[in-house]
């Protein structure tokens, strides 16, 4: 942790936190900064929904499947996304959002064509790929289809007695 290399992640002890990397303010210098760790760097706000998205991943460690799919991984990260934003009633406003409701057909027929194999790097992961697209759209993808699985069982997410929705 330290230097902009980590955001949150989680460990045998817990959560850890890379406190430097929620203090981007309006007077932050990013020309000095490369692209992934101009993503890295955000606000102070996300804070409380970082630190459920990884409390959420912390609980997952149980089922882990360090070599599962595409698909079971996305599904992991978008449950994580997912419920912070319940729980804090903060959507997710990062890039992979954005990108992902402006080209949901697009991302979703590349995410199709590739979700059955385990190589994940163009698709999770905080790094910006080689073709300019934002990171973990994998993320949103999972986020997504976990929404879609809310809406088939009938449940709205305000329904679920968390957040603000």
């Amino acid at each position: 942790m330290g230097v902009l290399d980590c955001s949150t992640v989680v460990s045998e002890s817990g959560i850890l936190v890379g406190a430097e990397t929620f203090g981007r303010t309006e007077r932050t210098v990013l020309d000095v900064l490369d692209s992934t760790q101009k993503h890295r760097l955000s606000p102070l706000a996300p804070l409380p929904g970082a630190v459920m998205h990884e409390l959420t991943h912390f609980q997952q460690r149980a089922v882990s499947e360090p070599n599962g799919s595409l698909l079971s991984k996305a599904i992991r990260e978008g449950v994580a996304v997912l419920l912070a934003e319940l729980v804090t009633g903060r959507r997710d406003d990062r890039a992979p959002h954005i990108y992902g409701d402006v080209h949901e057909v697009e991302v979703w027929e590349a995410f199709r064509a590739e979700m059955g194999g385990s190589r994940d790097g163009e698709w999770l992961g905080d790094h910006v790929s080689k073709e300019g697209l934002p990171p973990n759209l994998g993320g949103y993808v999972g986020c997504q289809i976990c929404r879609a699985f809310l809406r088939r069982g009938g449940q709205k997410e305000g329904d679920l007695g968390v957040g603000g929705g």
